[in-house]
C-alpha cells in the first residue's frame, strides 16, 4: 500500500471512531454542560503548544477529565468537538484537520471508560481515595491513547520508527499527571457553583500551562 493510501487510511480509521462515538454520545448528555465543555476546549486547543512540526500539545485533557468526572465518556467526547474549528484553522491539509478532530474523541472516550470501569470496580465516590485513583488512571489512558495516534500518524507520514516517534512526544506524557489536581479542583468548584466556573478555571490551567 502506498504511503498515501496507508496515511489516509489511518485518518479515515480514527474518523470513523470518532464519528460513531459523536453518535453514540448526543443522546446521553445536556446542552448547557456540552456548550460549555466544548468553549472550554476551544480555549485549550487555541492555546495548545508546539512539540515539534504539525504536534501541538493542549490542556484539553484537563478539560477532558473535568467533563468525565461530572459527566462521563459521553460529554467528554462530545466536548472535544470545540477543537473542530481551532484545528481547521490551523492545519492548512484537510486530512489533518479531520484527524485533529478525530483523535480527540477517541481519547477522551479511553479515559472516559477508563474511569467508569474504575469507578464501578472499586466502588469508589468522588472525591474519595479511590475515585481519584480512576482519575489519574483516566488521565494516563487518555494521553496514552493521544500520543499514540498522533505518534502513529506522524511515523506513517513522516516514515520514521513509530517507538522513535513516540519517544520525541512521549515525556510530555508525565506532565499530564500533575493536570489532575487541576481538574480535581474544577470539579469540586463546579459541584457547588456552576458549569460555567469551568471557564473561570482558564487562569490557573494557562499558569500550569506557562
Amino acid at each position: 500500500m502506498a504511503l498515501p493510501s496507508r496515511l489516509h487510511a489511518y485518518i479515515a480509521g480514527t474518523a470513523v471512531v470518532a464519528v460513531g462515538l459523536v453518535l453514540w454520545s448526543l443522546p446521553r448528555v445536556a446542552l448547557v454542560p456540552v456548550l460549555v465543555v466544548v468553549l472550554a476546549v476551544m480555549v485549550a486547543e487555541h492555546y495548545a503548544t508546539v512539540l515539534r512540526d504539525r504536534v501541538a500539545v493542549s490542556l484539553t485533557n484537563v478539560v477532558a477529565l473535568v467533563a468525565i468526572v461530572l459527566g462521563g465518556p459521553a460529554l467528554a467526547v462530545l466536548g472535544t468537538l470545540g477543537a473542530i474549528p481551532v484545528s481547521a484553522r490551523r492545519s492548512t491539509r484537510m486530512a489533518g484537520t479531520v484527524f485533529n478532530s478525530s483523535m480527540l474523541p477517541v481519547s477522551a472516550a479511553a479515559g472516559g471508560f477508563t474511569y467508569q470501569l474504575l469507578m464501578t470496580q472499586l466502588g469508589g465516590v468522588f472525591p474519595d481515595w479511590r475515585s481519584l485513583l480512576a482519575i489519574t488512571a483516566a488521565a494516563a489512558v487518555y494521553s496514552v491513547v493521544n500520543h499514540g495516534l498522533v505518534a502513529g500518524v506522524v511515523a506513517i507520514d513522516s516514515g520514521d520508527r513509530f517507538l522513535d516517534t513516540f519517544r520525541t512526544i512521549g515525556p510530555s506524557l508525565a506532565m499530564q499527571v500533575p493536570y489532575v489536581g487541576i481538574a480535581v479542583l474544577t470539579v469540586v468548584v463546579i459541584e457547588r457553583a456552576s458549569w460555567w466556573a469551568l471557564l473561570l478555571m482558564a487562569v490557573p490551567a494557562l499558569i500550569a500551562r506557562y
